[in-house]
């Protein structure tokens, strides 16, 4: 969401790179795909905002027990990386020099109102942002390829209730909205979870009064008509009957849920 905001704020071009549109089990795809992103970005005609997310995945530090296709994608997007950074190089001391030999001239003028990455070359300026929650798995190389190294710090009791007041006053979670006091209860047990993990938390919290209307109904049916036995298309819900029936949801659904829920600080992970 922050890359989003920056892109939206500065005009650039905003794509995505992924470990699951870039990783391919055959030798070289995920190479070219890679290549592929970087020149889509050089081409795009304005400034653009690679982002890539997970970035663990696709530059994970090296060993001497490594895949050699990790190795050899590792490489190719180190090579690139370094290919940015010197064409904003280039970029800079060319806008520079302009500016000393025209002095106060309508041209320097001109370029120093141009945009980051400025001159001609404006339109091709690059800029790279990643994310991880692992930051302790990427390549040295790669982390000394960026320039900044922000760490993100979990929300607080503060940002976790207004996460969660957020998440519940969606429209169709109308009449489900937990009631103040326990939205602050529940900002206060969930220390240590993330924007994700929360958001997961209310998924597996809204799911507990469907999975009991499903279990009600089965057993109606099978009461009904024991020599039917239960059946997939016996136990099927409409949309309707499943509005009119589910209960609100509860306390206890989330309390529940964080049973089921690891937060990523659980599981060894760090923001980035």
């Amino acid at each position: 969401m922050l890359v989003e905001r920056i892109a939206s704020e500065t005009g650039a071009a905003l794509l995505v790179l992924t470990p699951g549109a870039i990783l391919s089990k055959w030798a070289g795809e995920s190479e070219k795909h890679l290549r592929a992103v970087f020149t889509a970005a050089a081409r795009v005609g304005r400034p653009c905002i690679v982002f890539m997310d997970e970035v663990d995945s696709l530059g994970s530090a090296r060993s001497s027990g490594d895949d050699p296709m990790s190795r050899r994608l590792l490489n190719e997007l180190l090579i690139h990386m370094s290919a940015m950074q010197q064409q904003q190089q280039g970029r800079q001391q060319q806008q520079q020099q302009q500016a000393q030999l025209a002095g106060q001239s309508a041209s320097a003028r001109q370029a120093q109102a141009a945009p980051p990455g400025g001159g001609g070359g404006a339109v091709n300026a690059v800029y790279i942002f990643a994310a991880t929650n692992r930051i302790q798995d990427c390549d040295p190389a790669l982390l000394r390829r960026f320039d900044r190294r922000i760490a993100v710090p979990l929300p607080d009791v503060a940002a976790r209730e207004a996460f969660l007041r957020g998440v519940l006053s969606q429209p169709e979670l109308a009449g489900h909205m937990l009631a103040a006091e326990h939205v602050g209860q529940l900002a206060e047990l969930t220390t240590g979870y993330s924007g994700s993990d929360l958001s997961q938390l209310c998924r597996e919290a809204a799911m507990r009064p469907l999975r009991e209307l499903l279990e009600r109904q089965v057993a109606d049916l099978a009461a009904q008509q024991p020599w039917a036995g239960i059946s997939g298309e016996a136990a099927a819900v409409g949309d309707e009957d499943a509005r009119g029936c589910v209960r609100v949801l509860a306390m206890e659904d989330f309390t529940e849920a964080m049973q089921a829920v690891r937060t990523a600080a659980a599981d060894g992970g760090r923001g980035a």
